[in-house]
């Protein structure tokens, strides 16, 4: 299968390099570090927790989207914040039936990106996993956790197979679990990643930090709270059991910091407007009270 990665981070560099040693044509487009792995020739995913390390010999790198073939599968997982971009970052990589695969942060992803994906096949995807970028040539791994997959329409969930089948032959145990609504995964990814990624930002402090120490805790809570009042409006239920493991795993995860932090800290643009941004302009047009989420919003558009 010819695959096309836009957006070749921590993320994209690990789905794309386990895709390609399971046989697959594979095709990176990067930026910042398209010279130094052109130079190289390889990079290396590191699985600390099972102690395999993976090495990618001579990938097939590109630093320019005009460049990527007509592709069977693109899996995009580049930043939300980098989506207005997205016509250019398709021209050439579509064709009849290429399934589109969007591995990002936040809502209104699919949303956006549909406009220019010329009736593809659209697949919601969520990563759970802890991906770092150590450097241009290697990404850790500290947990591999599963993909999240569910069809953007209903009439296009056979192609969840495909991606299925796909994950299924790579050199590592990796789950795919597929779900019907895509609102789902989302809503249910946003529950972590709305308290976490910006309190990690405001606070200067990591995750586990933020999931078991006062005052940050409640902090925590009241924003998991109004973010299961909105999904509730959206017609997605979130689980109190769902709640309470998705704590206990961060409670008993390793310390890390996410990659919103990351952003922040090394100067860049922050994913707010997919993650924060929309999520309060779905409670408006319900009419959700977020006292908290929009004290979040603006301390946050304080800081940047």
């Amino acid at each position: 299968m010819k695959i096309s990665i836009i957006g070749s981070g921590a993320l994209g560099k690990t789905y794309g390099g386990l895709l390609s040693l399971a046989g697959n044509d594979v095709h990176f487009l990067m930026r910042s570090e398209y010279d130094e792995i052109r130079e190289k020739g390889f990079f290396e995913i590191n699985f600390s927790k099972e102690e395999k390390k993976f090495k990618i010999e001579n990938p097939k790198t590109y630093n320019h989207p005009a460049k990527l073939p007509a592709s069977d599968l693109v899996i995009i997982s580049l930043k939300s914040n980098e989506n207005k971009n997205i016509a250019s970052l398709l021209s050439t990589c579509l064709k009849e039936n290429t399934i589109v695969l969007i591995i990002q942060n936040g809502i209104g992803n699919e949303e956006w990106i549909s406009q220019f994906t010329h009736q593809c096949p659209i697949i919601c995807g969520v990563s759970i996993i802890g991906a770092k970028r150590v450097s241009p040539t290697l990404v850790n791994i500290s947990s591999k956790g599963e993909i999240r997959i569910a069809p953007y329409k209903m009439e296009h969930k056979a192609f969840c197979e495909v991606i299925k089948n796909a994950f299924s032959k790579i050199p590592i145990s990796l789950p795919v679990k597929e779900v019907d609504n895509f609102k789902e995964i989302r809503w249910q990814k946003l529950v972590w990643n709305v308290p976490f990624s910006s309190l990690s930002v405001i606070y200067n402090q990591d995750v586990t930090i933020l999931a078991c120490v006062q005052p940050y805790a409640s902090i925590v809570m009241n924003l998991i709270n109004e973010i299961t009042d909105i999904a509730k409006s959206e017609g997605v239920v979130i689980s109190q059991d769902y709640i309470h493991k998705m704590l206990e795993a961060t409670k008993q995860g390793e310390p890390y910091f996410p990659s919103m932090y990351d952003d922040f800290v090394q100067g860049k643009e922050i994913e707010k407007e997919y993650i924060i941004d929309n999520v309060l302009k779905i409670a408006k047009k319900n009419h959700i009270s977020t006292p908290m989420l929009s004290l979040i919003e603006s301390h946050l558009e304080k800081q940047l």
